[in-house]
């Protein structure tokens, strides 16, 4: 049986994170807003840490953020994984890749039922891209740093 070549290695490690990941925003994205309000409902029942309805509000907010904040970390990961790739290139290609898929995927809710376009969603999205990619230059940086405290 023969060996798979480095492309499949390559793809698995590094092209298929970032595919799964916009699958399950897009999944996410495809849930209905009834079905979002009784899942936020759910999860604010019971957790400990809330006492009042504000949680709810801040949830999806968060969750915008976090979202594309993985997927920009997920593919500042792809980009650096060519090498040859500047850091601009990589900095700038993640941010636009993810912001372009925030705009994607408004647009996608656009055809949801009870889901629609928000301006602010896309704000979240842009943040959610420099909130990852400032925690994966931080976490190269600090590689770099032990790498080089190492020897290695």
């Amino acid at each position: 049986m023969a060996t798979p070549g480095p492309w499949v290695k390559h793809f698995v490690l590094y092209w298929l994170p970032v595919m799964v990941w916009m699958g399950v925003i897009f999944l996410i994205s495809s849930l209905p807003k009834a079905t979002l309000r009784a899942t936020r409902q759910e999860l604010t029942n019971h957790s400990p840490l809330t006492n009042h309805s504000a949680y709810g509000e801040w949830l999806t907010p968060i969750a915008h953020t976090v979202e594309f904040a993985v997927l920009a970390v997920l593919l500042y990961r792809l980009l650096t994984s060519y090498p040859g790739l500047g850091c601009r290139y990589v900095l700038g290609g993640a941010f636009v890749l993810t912001v372009s898929y925030g705009l994607t995927d408004e647009l996608h809710q656009h055809f949801v039922p009870g889901r629609n376009v928000s301006v602010v969603d896309i704000a979240l999205d842009g943040l959610g891209a420099l909130i990852g990619l400032m925690l994966a230059v931080q976490w190269a940086n600090l590689q770099g740093r032990l790498r080089r405290k190492s020897g290695t």
